[in-house]
């Protein structure tokens, strides 16, 4: 049969069909027992389109389908690789932050508390010995973390300062006696009420503490405050004035277990009046909200002493701030006292049962300990490294790994063996070739910060908060390029949901606390 027949054929039986589409009844055709039906022509070319649009969006649905889960394992190898990547160059770091278990997770919680610090406050406690005395150090970190996450105020102060500070000036008049947590036998209470600056002020009678915040322009974040906290226990009565007039707030003291007791105030010095049988933990001088940093200085002291302080005045303190991150810095003022492994190890074991302590007094902080400096002793004619040192530091970096918490090598940070020596050539270090001259205190801090932030934006990137760089190598991505942009948003979002649930059932497991001893 010619073609020609062939298209007059279908083209017949195509125009009888729409004829008869037309024409037969809508109702249907009732012949008997048998009704007859016939759809209409718009029924028939709709039809015909609609099987050909949900064929068509059916196709498309499992093409981007595909696409995107294509994407989706394109984005997770490239930040697999981009964390071997960053754990490998890490290593290599003389600055690197040591992981318990290598897990780059270990500070996601502080890292997220930081990233809410615009709409709470956020507080690190940093315990160490002289090293920090004065403010040393810790005012630089303090005033780096307030500038990058906001916050003003110097945190816990002492009720009596004995070492003078670059932030802050106090006078103590009146009937009162301090007392330290550790040193001498003399200047320790017959009770182990010490509070978490490991000292107290007992007065008996009245006593007026003067303090001034100077910052200046090289701290001036920690230069003012917006509310004062008394930590106090005993009975009498509290009395707060800035500069030469009272608030207005007479506070009662009468309980013989710590209370924090908050006066609203703002400015950059105050008077405090106590009056009665008191003892005073410390004040704490705050901003609203952003970061709080605790500067607690202890000389001498080799950080032994914190599972000794009566938990009264360290409980309420933890169950009430939102304490996430506790840097204790120790292990200087052992090293002398050093001579063999056994010295060691006993120590370590001391510093295991601290770090125990305040994983149950504060499980919802992380702990970073950070080990002790380059120290210089006198062999013969030369200055030289204490031989012991480099073994402590090994030793200490093993216990925090067992112990579940972080670890900086402050010793392979300043340069390792001699590295003090050559501090002290350049002015960064005092004559005594143990302790940071203020300018490297400033330097060591610096290091220190600039090593946190290179973990705190890899956080940010691997929680899809920053943009991923996409590869210079555009060869074998190239395909995928769009793909992984269509479902980069989508993985973003999933990975925040996924934190979000992973921290809040971290904070529902952290709050069952278990008794302390």
């Amino acid at each position: 049969m010619k073609s020609s027949r062939i298209v007059i054929f279908l083209f017949s039986v195509m125009l009888g069909l729409g004829i008869l589409c037309v024409v037969f009844p809508k109702d249907g055709l009732q012949i008997g027992s048998i009704r007859l039906e016939f759809p209409d022509l718009a029924y028939a070319l709709d039809a015909k389109t609609e099987v050909v649009a949900d064929t068509l969006s059916e196709e498309l649905e499992q093409e981007d389908s595909m696409e995107t889960a294509e994407a989706v394992e394109q984005f997770k190898g490239l930040t697999d690789a981009q964390e071997a990547e960053f754990m490998i160059n890490s290593s290599k770091s003389p600055t690197r932050i040591y992981l318990p278990n290598d897990s780059i997770e270990y500070l996601d919680d502080f890292f997220a508390a930081l990233d809410e610090a615009k709409d709470q406050r956020v507080r690190i406690m940093h315990f160490g010995d002289s090293q920090l005395e004065g403010d040393r150090m810790t005012c630089y970190l303090r005033q780096a973390f307030q500038e990058a996450y906001g916050g003003i105020g110097l945190g816990l102060v002492p009720a009596v300062q004995t070492v003078s500070s670059v932030t802050l000036t106090e006078d103590l008049q009146g009937d009162a006696m301090r007392y330290l947590a550790y040193g001498p036998k003399s200047e320790q209470a017959e009770h182990h009420r010490y509070g978490p600056l490991c000292q107290m002020a007992e007065i008996d009678g009245e006593a007026s503490l003067e303090f001034t915040c100077m910052g200046g322009k090289k701290f001036s974040h920690g230069g003012h405050f917006t509310q004062v906290t008394v930590l106090a226990s005993g009975t009498g009565s509290l009395e707060l004035f800035v500069g030469n007039d009272s608030i207005g707030d007479i506070r009662e003291i009468e309980s013989e277990t710590m209370q924090m007791l908050n006066f609203p105030a703002g400015g950059y010095k105050g008077r405090l009046a106590i009056t009665g049988h008191v003892e005073i933990y410390g004040l704490m001088l705050d901003g609203g909200r952003g970061v709080q940093m605790d500067n607690i200085g202890l000389r001498g002291s080799s950080g032994t002493l914190f599972t000794s302080i009566d938990r009264s005045t360290l409980t309420p303190f933890f169950s009430r701030e939102n304490v996430r991150l506790i840097i204790l810095q120790f292990g200087g003022n052992a090293v002398p006292y050093m001579d063999e492994q056994s010295d060691i190890n006993g120590y370590v074991s001391g510093m295991r049962s601290q770090i125990r302590m305040f994983k149950r007094l504060a499980p919802q902080s992380c702990i970073l300990f950070i080990g002790p400096s380059d120290m210089a002793t006198q062999v013969g004619e030369e200055m030289v490294t204490y031989p012991i040192l480099p073994n402590l530091i090994s030793s200490l970096r093993k216990m925090c790994g067992e112990e579940g918490v972080a670890f900086w090598n402050m010793f392979a940070a300043q340069g390792g063996a001699g590295s003090m020596i050559r501090w002290c050539e350049l002015g960064l270090a005092g004559e005594d070739y143990v302790h940071f001259s203020s300018s490297g205190a400033r330097r060591i801090s610096k290091l220190f910060f600039e090593s946190l932030q290179k973990y705190y934006q890899f956080y940010r990137l691997r929680m899809g908060f920053d943009n991923m760089e996409e590869p210079s190598d555009s060869t074998e991505n190239a395909t995928g390029k769009d793909s992984v942009r269509k479902a980069d948003e989508k993985i973003r979002s999933a990975r925040r949901d996924s934190i979000k649930a992973t921290m809040a059932k971290r904070d529902t497991t952290k709050t069952g606390k278990e008794m302390l001893p």
